[in-house]
């Protein structure tokens, strides 16, 4: 499946597309989420 193949950032940039989230907004919103539970370092 795709989603097993996907970074973790490849992942939310990809959902936020779907929901058509311009670049900029995509990125802060993913450097969030990542940050809260501590995966920002995993991002890649």
């Amino acid at each position: 499946m795709i989603y097993d193949k996907l970074t973790p950032l490849e992942y939310l940039e990809f959902v936020a597309g779907l929901w058509s989230v311009d670049g900029r907004t995509a990125m802060d919103m993913a450097r969030t989420l990542l940050h809260f539970p501590g995966l920002w370092d995993q991002r890649n």
